[in-house]
């Protein structure tokens, strides 16, 4: 009989990108260290198809001897049943064969003999009763499963797993509780490989290669940032980012995507206020004006879809409209009762109702007719839509608990589509891990002074598969402030992306492109409290100091040989990526490091190597400034004691301001290097990378 991944790929059809992310994931897990040391990183977009990818490989990591798979899910019983519904749909056949068994950690029975003989497979949601479970079932139990060789799946895995916080009393920094199951399982197993896996990696990647030691644990917090990085190959009917926030032609049906709503509209829908909004005029005030377009569009572009459906004799499809706009429930309850008085009054105002339809009817044709469908009469769409409002074609759905949720799902883990249209309003509910299809409308108004870009890309429920005829009738709709900053948060995540497939985030460090404008960090600041998180921007540099320079016998033929290279020059001069990394190298070599020194090597060789294969500008790729400055006699340390780090001038700095718009500058200065500066008796250079003056800021995590 075939392997499990053979058996597998064969009966999903998985395709080249997606085999070859399978075998390079699993490969990696078999040779690299990922269980003590740090995890690996299985990196997708928003609903890309991150499940099948990870279920292909605990299939073939059983065919490379690993016997126990453990996934780790968000902290809802709706996606702990929802994912093991999968493994047992993704594995039936396998477990017909009585070679597998797949268990809720919760609802496990007590394993026998011939059970425990057989490849298995744990869901366990994060949180702390079901961990202990876990623990308990390897350690106390059923010690066996602590011996053999598993893979610790962690499906979200900057959700929950991730937590640090400050003891007031001691100052001190403390693990949160799943952080520390999840650690201790880590320690449990002798064989644990871990992969972790999600589409907003940006808390994980912030994490130092170690940390410091806390007194109060016995081996200190295990490392959380990935040893390695494998992308979720995108498939074609991905809808995601660059659809919503790219730069479209306005003959494209893309360019329409975006309906503007008014700042004092979302703050109107936040909570019940009849001063703001009362009841009895909700199709005449100006307060919900994109609430009600956002409606009638829903209903006309979900029909016009149904129709050319029906005339391409293709069973007509259910769609979807999101409301979210806040985490109370108090506001959902609001914004339902809203919705109903407008439905109300449409029906019984039918001048309104005409204009609305008008209005809605002008608008989706613009797309319809840029996309090239074959746009169905109005009078057939009108009459559609008149039916549907008198009939009560139309769900509305508040999501505000998981238990909400498990009654909503259909057979396949969806929000249940009762009616041609579905309006569902809810908060965090509905962010990660939910699925809702043919989603058409999104009315998003999450606006908090300072958006975390994880979060914000995790509400984006709007992505994943999704027919792109679908897109010529989908509208999404927020305000200016919402939509620029989504667009930001898109191009930093598609850099990240861009820069794992370049290798510019190969050399140890990643770099995450930041917000100049301060209103977009990467992640809540709570899991990042045990990192030294440092920010690079434009023009920004980055230098050893504290060093000692070491003895002439051990660095004479080095220097000469830079010496050699750079004469003739006196300014900025252009070589290859390599050559620069190269030469960095070399000059660390000549420096001796001590318990006080700032030696930022690897974040350095890891910049040249970022901004060099992403360069601002097109052409000019692989390429660094060589910025050689001679005759430099700086002493190793201040009057006031303090380490110098200030090698470069003012006059040094405008010169690689000059030069240095679109690429890195290594700038190298060559010192006297006395012994009475306090060096080690023989010249070296001491060099100090500038980022490109037309970079945007980055974020990373310095090593501890």
């Amino acid at each position: 009989m075939s392997g499990f991944y053979d058996r597998i790929k064969e009966k999903r059809g998985d395709n080249d990108e997606l085999v070859t992310c399978v075998e390079h994931t699993v490969e990696k897990l078999v040779t690299m260290k990922t269980g003590y040391e740090q995890p690996g990183m299985l990196l997708g977009k928003v609903q890309s198809g991150k499940t099948r990818a990870f279920m292909g490989i605990i299939t073939l990591a059983f065919d490379r001897d690993f016997e126990v798979a453990v996934i780790l899910t968000k902290g809802t019983n709706t996606l702990a049943k929802q994912t093991l519904k999968r493994v047992q749909e993704e594995f039936s056949e396998f477990m017909e064969e009585d070679e597998l068994e797949a268990f809720d950690i919760l609802t496990m029975p007590q394993l026998n003999g011939w059970e425990l003989k057989k490849k298995l497979v744990f869901v366990v949601k994060k949180q702390k009763d079901n961990l202990r479970r876990l623990l308990d079932a390897f350690v106390k139990d059923y010690p066996v499963l602590s011996k053999r060789r598993v893979l610790l799946v962690d499906d979200e895995a900057d959700f929950a797993s991730i937590s640090f916080r400050k003891d007031h009393d001691t100052d001190s920094i403390e693990q949160g509780i799943l952080s520390g199951q999840i650690d201790e399982f880590r320690r449990s197993v002798l064989q644990c490989s871990f992969l972790q896996v999600t589409a907003t990696p940006y808390s994980l990647y912030l994490q130092p290669t170690a940390y410091d030691t806390p007194d109060s644990a016995d081996w200190g917090f295990l490392a959380k940032r990935p040893a390695f990085t494998e992308l979720v190959p995108i498939h074609n009917a991905y809808v995601g980012g660059d659809h919503f926030f790219g730069n479209h032609e306005d003959n494209s049906p893309l360019a329409y995507l975006w309906s503007p709503v008014e700042d004092e509209e979302l703050e109107a829908l936040l909570s019940k206020d009849g001063r703001v909004i009362r009841t009895d005029r909700v199709l005449m005030t100006s307060k919900i004006k994109a609430l009600r377009k956002c409606l009638m569009n829903f209903f006309v572009g979900a029909f016009i879809r149904r129709e050319v459906d029906a005339i391409n004799k293709i069973k007509p499809k259910k769609y979807s409209l999101i409301i979210h706009i806040e985490v109370a429930r108090a506001g959902h309850t609001w914004q339902e009762s809203i919705i109903r008085e407008v439905l109300s009054a449409i029906q019984s105002n039918h001048k309104k109702f005409d204009e609305l339809f008008a209005d809605a009817w002008e608008d989706i044709s613009k797309s319809v007719d840029c996309s090239g469908m074959t746009k169905p009469e109005k009078t057939k769409i009108l009459k559609l839509v008149k039916e549907a409002l008198a009939n009560d074609f139309i769900t509305i759905n508040k999501v505000n608990s998981d238990g909400e949720v498990q009654a909503m799902l259909n057979d396949d883990g969806q929000l249940n589509l009762r009616a041609p249209l579905n309006i569902f309003i809810g908060g965090q509910i509905l962010d990660r891990g939910i699925t809702i299809s043919q989603v058409i409308g999104f009315y998003y108004g999450r606006s908090p002074k300072k958006l975390q870009q994880d979060t914000v890309l995790q509400h984006c429920r709007m992505y994943g598969a999704r027919p792109h005829d679908d897109l010529a009738v989908t509208r999404f709709y927020t305000s200016h402030r919402n939509f620029n900053c989504m667009k930001r948060i898109n191009e930093f995540d598609s850099a990240l992306r861009e820069a794992f497939i370049r290798g510019g985030n190969d050399a140890g460090i990643v770099f995450m492109e930041s917000d100049s404008a301060q209103e977009i960090r990467p992640c809540s600041p709570n899991k990042v409290l045990a990192s030294d998180v440092v920010t690079l921007g434009p023009g920004g540099r980055m230098l050893p100091y504290g060093f000692y320079s070491k003895p002439k016998t051990k660095i004479k033929s080095v220097i000469e040989e830079i010496d050699v290279f750079t004469n003739g020059y006196d300014k900025p001069f252009e070589i290859s990526k390599d050559k620069a990394l190269s030469l960095l190298n070399s000059i660390k070599d000549t420096l001796e490091d001590c318990s006080d020194a700032e030696m930022p090597f690897v974040a350095m060789r890891a910049a040249i190597q970022y901004f060099a294969e992403h360069p601002v500008t097109d052409g000019k790729k692989n390429v660094v400034l060589i910025y050689p400055v001679r005759e430099r006699k700086l002493r190793r340390q201040r009057e006031s004691g303090r380490f110098a780090d200030n090698p470069d001038t003012k006059q040094h700095r405008e010169v690689v301001a000059q030069f240095g718009q679109s690429l890195p500058v290594l700038m190298i200065l060559r010192q006297e290097g006395t012994k009475e500066q306090g060096w080690g008796g023989y010249p070296f250079w001491w060099p100090v990378l500038f980022a490109p003056l037309r970079t945007r800021p980055l974020v990373y995590a310095r090593e501890v």
